[in-house]
């Protein structure tokens, strides 16, 4: 009975004595690396985390780890929500990450106490682990105390590549079809592949095969209706010239090639010809044309720039509307050229044929600018050129027989208030001659009026002084 009561009260001294123990690791801090995983060539971030972090905290911490820098290359390291001031010299396998804080006030509380970045370097196979190590971690209180912290290592799984889903792209002739897929575990790799397609004219359809060599790209089919054909149409215009562009003798050109229409895909009919395309491309844009069955004549510009007519010999003597097939021009007339698949048209001006048809200027044709937009010659819109006779805004015009707003003038032949002057307008403003007489008849009239009274009086002073001195010279002759 003695033994037996010996030994219970020894259980009950082992249970109190263990008490304690247990409350202290209970409430000791912990310090963590997480675990990650990626693919080589990807990057991942490794938390490292304080947990238990209660009074009076600590005011300054020391980490000390390692990892594998054979597999593993350091990026970047970011301060967390816990503690700040951090000094990051982790390279070369070691981890070394230190923090300071107020002497006088302890951090409490559990987070995030940094992030660092590593990338896994490509000759990582799927399935190696790659240890982060922790092997010190220095702390202290308020009162420079050391604070025993537990610590965890982590590590970083690499994992197989992971892939998006491959996208597919053929070809405007549909002779040729390109796969793709990207890898989507971060590490930024892709793979391409272009196949020829195989084709299978039938009745009503042709059919495009194409198979691809790489086993992670499906076979893809494609159907066409029989009778249709896709081709890319461009236009290229040009602004107006000045004086008609000449580049004779190395002359330089005033007209600058501008994009009307960009390449842009259309499906015709088979069998459709240069003239069904300009017809379709430029009804669709909305412009104003001119052409025959053999010939595009004139085409008026976009109203953003202008919508001024260009046509032949707008620009010169020797300029006009061509076109392109697959980059060369042809000796056929626009409906004479029949188009096929895949065909890329260009209709483009040419300020100088003969210059300029074999060096293709126009290629560098950039896209239109609506800021200033060129006015058409045969159309003119300006209220204040002088040159257009039917123009009432402008009242100091001296050759406008219309102008009522200067009654002051008595010698304007223009002021519809004087009734001693004719005010029919076919007599100032010559319809040959829109930009009025080339000489001021009024300013000459005034002019010789002036002249006449100066004549006058001059005479009548000469005859003043003649009538003074002759008496006083006969007197002086008797004496």
């Amino acid at each position: 009975m003695k033994k037996r009561f010996i030994i219970g009260m020894l259980l009950v001294c082992l249970l109190i004595a263990a008490l304690p123990l247990t409350a202290l690791a209970a409430n000791t801090p912990s310090f963590s690396a997480s675990n990650a995983s990626g693919c080589a060539g990807s990057t991942v971030d490794v938390t490292f985390t304080i947990k238990n972090n209660t009074a009076p905290g600590l005011v300054g911490a020391e980490l000390k780890g390692t990892y594998d820098a054979t597999k593993l290359e350091f990026v970047s390291a970011k301060n967390g929500s816990v503690m700040g001031s951090p000094i990051c010299n982790t390279k070369d396998g070691n981890i070394y990450y230190s923090w300071d804080e107020s002497l006088t006030t302890g951090v409490v509380g559990d987070g995030v106490m940094c992030t660092l970045t590593f990338k896994i370097k490509d000759t990582c196979k799927p399935g190696d682990k790659i240890s982060i190590q922790l092997t010190q971690f220095k702390a202290h209180d308020t009162d420079l105390n050391d604070v025993t912290v537990q610590l965890t290592g982590g590590s970083v799984t690499v994992s197989d590549h992971t892939w998006g889903t491959p996208t597919y792209t053929w070809s405007n002739d549909n002779k040729t079809c390109t796969a793709t897929r990207k890898q989507s575990c971060g590490c930024g790799g892709s793979e391409t592949e272009t196949a020829t397609a195989t084709v299978k004219e039938e009745t009503k359809q042709t059919t495009y095969t194409a198979t691809f060599q790489n086993s992670a790209f499906t076979t893809q089919t494609k159907k066409v209706a029989a009778g249709q054909i896709k081709v890319t149409f461009r236009l290229i215009g040009a602004t107006l010239s000045e004086n008609g562009v000449d580049l004779s003798n190395g002359g330089i050109s005033d007209s600058e090639y501008i994009n009307w229409i960009s390449s842009t895909s259309y499906t015709l009919d088979a069998g459709s010809t240069a003239y069904d395309l300009i017809k379709k491309a430029l009804d669709g844009a909305g412009l104003k044309y001119t052409m025959t069955t053999s010939y595009l004549s004139s085409v008026n510009a976009p109203a953003k720039v202008g919508g001024y007519e260009l046509a032949e010999f707008t620009n010169g003597s020797r300029s006009g509307w061509m076109f392109t097939v697959n980059g060369k021009h042809g000796s056929l007339s626009i409906s004479q050229q029949e188009l096929k698949n895949g065909d890329v048209i260009i209709v483009h001006y040419i300020n100088d044929y003969l210059y300029e048809e074999n060096e293709f200027p126009w290629l560098n044709a950039k896209d239109p600018v609506a800021s200033n937009p060129v006015e058409d010659p045969n159309n003119p819109t300006n209220p204040t050129d002088p040159s257009n006779p039917t123009d009432p805004s402008n009242p100091t015009d001296p050759s406008n027989p219309t102008d009522p707003s200067n009654p002051s003038n008595p010698t304007d032949p223009s002021n519809p208030t004087d009734p001693s002057e004719n005010t029919d307008p076919t007599e100032v403003t010559d319809p040959t001659n829109p930009d009025g007489p080339k000489v001021d008849d009024d300013a000459c009239t005034c002019w010789a009026g002036r002249f006449w009274w100066l004549v006058f009086l001059m005479g009548a002073a000469v005859g003043a002084l003649a009538m003074w001195t002759i008496p006083a010279i006969i007197r002086k002759v008797k004496k």
